[in-house]
């Protein structure tokens, strides 16, 4: 993986290990594919999501709705990326 994101403001309360999840996301032309894991790397969830700005949008709330994702590392940070990231700034 290339890239780490945050997903945690900096206002927010502090958490125990145990609550974190980590999630990565491959991404390709048509197709970005999510997965999600706890801290001991145990799958939580995983799902594919179309490249628009609907799918960036699915997929926020597939990250928000599956718990405390703590980070969020993206692979391949080139040309098929940069809306996806944008997309959580």
């Amino acid at each position: 993986m290339t890239s780490m994101t945050s997903l945690t403001p900096a206002t927010a309360k502090p958490r125990s290990a145990a609550d974190a999840l980590t999630a990565g996301i491959d991404t390709h032309k048509n197709t970005h594919h999510v997965a999600i894991v706890d801290h001991l790397g145990r799958p939580v969830a995983d799902r594919a999501f179309n490249t628009t700005i609907g799918g960036y949008r699915a997929i926020g709330t597939f990250l928000h709705d599956h718990g405390h994702v703590e980070r969020v590392g993206v692979e391949g940070t080139g040309s098929r990326t940069p809306d996806l990231v944008r997309s959580f700034s």
